[in-house]
């Protein structure tokens, strides 16, 4: 059974200076979704009880597939604009994707080896349209989990190759504890 949602633990990583980073096999709702599902007479309550229905049905936890990417801002200070958390957010999100997608997977931890198989058909006009079709048994497993990153006040100076950097330890991380869980479902 997965843990209750506002349990977070973060990860010590050597060189990781520019967010915090917390790693959970299972699918879990945000922080700030959480709280809103604690409270039942909270107005955005039966929004989020929606949204969230498969994550809250305990029972179905090992059907969830995917990997969930939350990067939050908020962390950031109350001195920094909305405008620049959401920069430093898009920015890191992006460099987490390409650093994925070296890995050879996709932004949702889809594997790009084995789940795009391109096929080629003939219209009518002569032209070649190609389509692409999706298997999920194909090859090594698809990365499942949530990755929960907090970006801090360091970002702002940070150089993209650098958060490039980081992001690919971020990756690395998410990679090595992906196959460790796989592992332990294999062999139980």
């Amino acid at each position: 059974m997965p843990p209750p949602f506002h349990q977070q633990r973060y990860l010590s990583l050597p060189g990781l200076n520019c967010c915090r980073v917390s790693i959970s096999p299972f699918h879990k709702v945000s922080h700030e979704a959480s709280r809103i599902l604690d409270d039942p007479t909270h107005v955005l309550y039966p929004l989020m009880q929606r949204r969230y229905k498969n994550v809250l049905d305990r029972r179905r936890h090992r059907e969830q597939k995917g990997l969930w990417v939350v990067v939050t801002g908020n962390t950031m200070g109350k001195t920094c604009k909305s405008v620049v958390r959401n920069w430093a957010r898009r920015r890191l999100e992006h460099a987490l994707a390409e650093q994925l997608k070296e890995r050879g997977y996709d932004g949702r931890g889809r594997n790009l080896k084995n789940t795009l198989a391109p096929i080629s058909s003939t219209g009518s006009s002569g032209s070649h349209d190609v389509r692409h079709v999706v298997s999920d048994n194909a090859g090594s497993p698809s990365l499942c989990g949530t990755v929960t990153i907090q970006l801090l006040e360091k970002i702002k100076e940070t150089k993209y190759p650098e958060v490039q950097r980081q992001a690919g330890l971020v990756a690395d991380e998410v990679l090595r504890r992906c196959r460790q869980n796989t592992a332990k479902a294999l062999a139980s």
